[in-house]
């Protein structure tokens, strides 16, 4: 999918975005992608050059369109597919060990909500209902 056009220069506010809308600070967002903060402070402010290895990792991880995050376009079409932010937001609150994942997840989610199309609500409403429905019932009662 790569291609022989320029890297946009302003790739570091969508970075950026794209960091928000998962709702991680840079030293979590760096984690995600193998990186550590100072490497994500200067993305977001286009003060490293912004290569393919950082470019996959983060639409790898976070379900991003690769057009759109090297070349520029709406924000509309930030993710690949409706339900790829939903699915990154479960991967990090899942992938956390503390007590307060469910918690996460509901924090991740009304980060997200505030973004989504209708078509995503009830991608999400769907998602959310098979999530649930697999949880033991002590777990879904808390």
């Amino acid at each position: 999918m790569e291609s022989n056009r320029t890297i946009d220069e302003a790739y570091g506010s969508r970075i950026r975005k794209v960091r928000k809308a998962m709702g991680l600070s840079q030293i979590e967002f760096g984690h995600r992608i193998g990186v550590g903060r100072d490497t994500i402070a200067n993305l977001e402010n286009s003060r490293t050059i912004l290569q393919s290895i950082h470019i996959k990792s983060i639409c790898r991880e976070f379900g991003v369109n690769y057009e759109w995050l090297a070349y520029g376009g709406d924000d509309e079409d930030m993710f690949i597919r409706p339900d790829a932010a939903i699915h990154a937001a479960f991967r990090i609150a899942m992938n956390n060990d503390s007590d307060d994942r469910y918690e996460q997840i509901r924090r991740q989610l009304f980060i997200l909500a505030g973004s989504l199309t209708r078509e995503e609500i009830a991608c999400l409403d769907g998602i959310v209902t098979r999530f649930l429905d697999g949880l033991p019932d002590r777990e879904r009662e808390n």
